[in-house]
């Protein structure tokens, strides 16, 4: 049932909401990540008894980096207000214009609202349920010794497929320099000297 939760906590740092996620796992309390608010997905409703865990101000575009294409931003980035920095390096994200003046990155990524942005993400740091901070994946690197024609399990390189159960993303790095591509038949070679073929 929807109902109005026990509190919510507004964290300004990964540190705040891992004491958050231990607290309410030590005593069994529902916890609810919070991105935007848009409900698009349902993502903004509580349940009773629970901490929503309000990430917006978890807000901060951390790095942009041309040399690798990517974007390093707390969970609680705008969408809107991401597009408006990555812009001067030429990147978009290529999200659904509707809630791109209130979705957050965080929001989009965890409720599958927008399956092109949950494409772009390179890495993630997120609090797992034990207060563990995990961080995986990052920058995009240039791959040597592959071809077009192999599978991704045949170049050798680590893939790790973001998990639902981690659930309290805090920051998450993305790709945008593909965003332009998103809506034509070229084939993208991410990171490359030669990105199109």
């Amino acid at each position: 049932d929807i109902a109005m939760p026990a509190c919510a906590v507004r964290p300004v740092s990964t540190e705040e909401g891992r004491r958050v996620v231990l607290f309410a796992n030590a005593e069994k309390i529902p916890l609810v990540p919070y991105g935007g608010g848009s409900g698009l997905m349902g993502g903004a409703l509580s349940i009773a008894s629970c901490i929503v865990l309000d990430l917006r101000r978890l807000d901060r575009v951390l790095e942009i980096d041309p040399e690798s294409r990517t974007a390093r931003v707390q969970a609680g980035v705008i969408l809107e207000a991401l597009n408006n920095q990555l812009e001067p390096a030429g990147f978009i994200l290529g999200h659904d214009p509707w809630t791109v003046p209130v979705a957050t990155v965080g929001g989009a990524i965890a409720t599958k609202a927008c399956p092109e942005l949950r494409e772009l993400v390179t890495g993630m740091r997120v609090a797992l349920v034990s207060g563990e901070i995990v961080e995986f994946g990052g920058k995009v690197v240039k791959m040597e010794n592959w071809s077009r024609s192999m599978w991704f399990d045949e170049t050798g390189q680590t893939w790790v497929n973001p998990s639902p159960n981690m659930r309290s993303l805090t920051q998450a790095t993305l790709y945008p320099g593909i965003g332009l591509l998103e809506t034509t038949n070229l084939s993208v070679g991410r990171g490359t000297d030669t990105p199109f073929e």
